[in-house]
């Protein structure tokens, strides 16, 4: 009986190890898996990109990473938002916008319209230009008035756009959007946190009831993180 009892406890104790060794090299579930590919994808979510716009100062204590549609009226009631926290936190923050790119024709010749103006240091003065005008509006025919209230000599912008590898230069930053997991637009990353639309300044209760953070709730946990 000793021995069964010995033998019994020997069985238990390698079937103890045997199932904690299971259990550590088990894989992944998909949902982990998921969740470790968006870490990975925002790890260097902060790095300025070729084609970035920035306003605010590098060695700023926070940065925003804005995912825009210039054409997007959702995008541009956004502005106001952001407009606020420039003005409540200054120079603690830095902004970095990054185009949401859509198939559609409109939506391309804008994002490629700041990309060139950029190239000239007008990327910021293209995206309020294009903002003002609207997706009603906006029209490539229109390129020598852009043009001239950007201050670029006539015809520099349409000839960037059309010697830049316009589907090149599409795909890689919409295979960007697809890595990163952003979908729609506008969208903000704030470190590792998504938000996703035009998220109010201040908090405010959604159509469930539920308290949201407001854009200035979400700063100042950052910054104080």
């Amino acid at each position: 009986m000793k021995n069964i009892n010995i033998n019994w406890i020997i069985y238990s104790l390698v079937l103890i190890i045997i199932i904690i060794v299971v259990f550590i090299f088990l894989p992944k579930s998909q949902k982990e898996v998921d969740n470790d590919n968006l870490k990975s994808s925002f790890s260097s979510e902060n790095e300025i990109e070729k084609y970035d716009i920035l306003e605010g100062e590098k060695d700023a204590k926070l940065s925003l990473v804005v995912y825009e549609n210039y054409l997007d009226p959702f995008s541009y009631e956004l502005q106001k938002t952001l407009d606020m926290a420039k003005e409540e936190f200054g120079s603690d923050l830095l902004f970095i916008y990054r185009p949401f790119i859509k198939d559609s024709l409109d939506n391309i010749n804008a994002n490629l319209m700041v990309i060139c103006a950029n190239e000239y240091d007008k990327g910021s003065s293209a995206r309020q230009l294009i903002y003002s005008e609207g997706k009603e509006n906006f029209s490539l025919n229109k390129i020598n008035d852009y043009e001239n209230q950007l201050s670029i000599k006539n015809n520099q912008l349409l000839t960037c756009m059309d010697n830049m590898e316009k589907e090149n230069i599409v795909e890689s930053l919409q295979n960007q959007l697809e890595s990163r997991s952003i979908y729609g637009s506008p969208t903000i990353v704030i470190n590792n946190e998504i938000i996703t639309g035009a998220r109010p300044y201040q908090d405010f209760v959604d159509s469930n009831g539920d308290s949201i953070d407001g854009l200035r709730s979400l700063i100042i946990r950052h910054l104080n993180n």
